[in-house]
């Protein structure tokens, strides 16, 4: 049986700040102009998506940045 994989810290607060911020994963998505499919990668860890991640901290006014985020 194989182990789930961790999903990364920057993952669950931008998931966080998504509810703080009462907008959905297609909204964000749209925002970022990005397919809905790709940031619920991004958001499990399946993907790393950090051609993304300025606009998606940017879209959420989130403080952080990529250099921040797990030595990715």
């Amino acid at each position: 049986m194989m182990k789930a994989k961790a999903v990364p810290e920057h993952c669950k607060k931008i998931k966080k700040r998504l509810i703080d911020m009462n907008m959905t994963q297609r909204e964000l998505a749209y925002a970022v102009g990005m397919r809905e499919s790709y940031l619920c990668d991004i958001l499990k860890g399946l993907k790393a998506g950090t051609k993304y991640l300025d606009k998606i901290y940017e879209v959420l006014d989130m403080r952080e940045k990529i250099d921040d985020m797990d030595n990715m």
